[in-house]
């Protein structure tokens, strides 16, 4: 996992598309609501479940949104492996 997780943990890695969905999670964290800007709330993100689990850890563990994003994707590839093992 840390393999996986250490070449995209330096920011500049990730692509744009990653940063609709962090400024929801940066929002929420900020105590704006689940906006992308500014009210109204709309839908612009893919995954809004993802949204709340980075902010609400972000909250938790006083990690910026986009390290914490990070973290949470690179449980999730683990899982997802050692979920598949199980399955065979």
């Amino acid at each position: 996992m840390i393999w996986l997780v250490l070449p995209i943990w330096n920011i500049q890695n990730l692509n744009d598309d990653s940063f609709i969905t962090l400024t929801y999670a940066k929002n929420l964290v900020a105590g704006n609501g689940f906006v992308y800007n500014h009210p109204p709330a709309t839908l612009g993100t893919t995954s809004p479940l993802f949204v709340f689990l980075v902010a609400g850890i972000a909250v938790i563990t006083r990690l910026t949104v986009v390290q914490t994003a990070i973290f949470v994707s690179g449980l999730a590839w683990a899982a997802a492996g050692w979920y598949g093992n199980l399955a065979v």
